[in-house]
């Protein structure tokens, strides 16, 4: 049996009718209603004493977002929107070896800490990648 296509029709009138009937509830809701709580963002003091200007990525999940350069021996405080429960860090040394901190836990508004070491490449907790 071939199924059949109606265009328009006093019937599909009627169903439109009805179905609008039966989705207004007198109450009305707003955009704000349906927006996600806004998070706070999460910031990474930064201190390079490398002799390297450094590139620095968050990796929070599957997600990886550059965060910005930091020259060599300045202090920066750079800043990212809070989208997870943990981060890691990816640092970038130009001219050098990528490197990945340990994975933090972090919440929106916190403010974190990162040295960047002269001899980066003896440090144990950083693997290079």
């Amino acid at each position: 049996m071939k199924p059949t296509v109606r265009e328009g029709g006093a019937d599909d009138t009627t169903t439109s009718g009805a179905l609008g009937a039966a989705c207004s509830t007198g109450t009305t809701a707003d955009a704000e209603d349906f927006a996600p709580e806004p998070y706070g963002d999460v910031l990474i003091e930064v201190k390079n004493l490398n002799f390297l200007d450094a590139n620095l990525y968050v990796l929070t999940g599957s997600d990886r977002r550059r965060l910005g350069m930091v020259r060599s021996q300045q202090v920066d405080t750079l800043r990212f929107g809070y989208v997870g429960p943990d981060a890691q860090i990816e640092i970038s040394l130009i001219g050098g070896g990528t490197y990945l901190s340990d994975r933090v836990t972090v919440q929106p508004d916190d403010i974190l800490e990162l040295v960047i070491d002269p001899a980066l490449d003896r440090k144990y907790w950083l693997r290079r990648r």
